[in-house]
C-alpha cells in the first residue's frame, strides 16, 4: 500500500472514533437532537485545535508506523497492523466518551 492510503485509513478512522463517539455521547448523555448534537461538535473542533491535534496523534502515529512497516515486510502485515491499532484506538477513544455507571451510597 502507499502512504496515501495508510494516511487516508488513519484519517477515516480519527473521524469514525473522535466525531463517531463525541456525536454519540451529545445524544445519549446529554439528550441532544441530532442536528445540535453535529452542530456542537463542530463548534468544538473549531475552538479546540490543540485537542483535536492531540487526539489525531495515535492515529498519525499509526499511519507512520504502518509506512515504515510497509516498506520493510509483507504487504499484508502492514495492512493488519493499521487495522488492529486503529481498532484499538477506536475502542479506548469510544471508551473515553460513554458515560461512567457509579454506584450511589447507601
Amino acid at each position: 500500500m502507499r502512504a496515501k492510503t495508510y494516511l487516508l485509513t488513519a484519517l477515516l478512522a480519527f473521524v469514525a472514533s473522535v466525531s463517531g463517539s463525541d456525536i454519540v455521547a451529545r445524544i445519549l448523555v446529554a439528550g441532544s437532537d441530532a442536528r445540535t448534537a453535529v452542530a456542537g461538535h463542530l463548534d468544538w473542533l473549531a475552538n479546540s485545535p490543540l485537542a483535536v491535534a492531540l487526539l489525531a496523534a495515535p492515529f498519525a502515529g499509526t499511519a507512520l508506523i504502518c509506512i515504515a512497516l510497509g516498506t520493510r515486510s509483507p504487504r499484508a502485515a502492514a495492512i493488519l497492523h493499521i487495522v488492529a491499532i486503529a481498532a484499538a484506538v477506536i475502542a479506548m477513544t469510544g471508551r473515553a466518551h460513554r458515560p461512567e455507571r457509579r454506584l450511589s451510597p447507601g
